[in-house]
């Protein structure tokens, strides 16, 4: 918990973790993911409901493949 609130990532923060090519961990929150999607959505002019809605169903197919 220290690590992680020295990082700025506050207490109750959802978060994902990515393992990238070389091994790394990387740990974004929520909204951070969240933020990206939307700035990289942004031209389509996509809703905060619309990245919400997408978000939510990466989550359950990545829980449907991960049991």
């Amino acid at each position: 918990p220290d690590l992680l609130e020295a990082a700025g990532i506050p207490a109750g923060a959802e978060l994902t973790v990515r393992i990238v090519d070389d091994g790394t961990i990387m740990l974004s929150t929520h909204d951070a993911v969240r933020e990206r999607i939307r700035r990289k959505m942004a031209p389509l002019k996509t809703g905060r409901s619309e990245v919400d809605d997408f978000l939510a169903e990466r989550r359950a197919a990545a829980l449907r493949e991960n049991s």
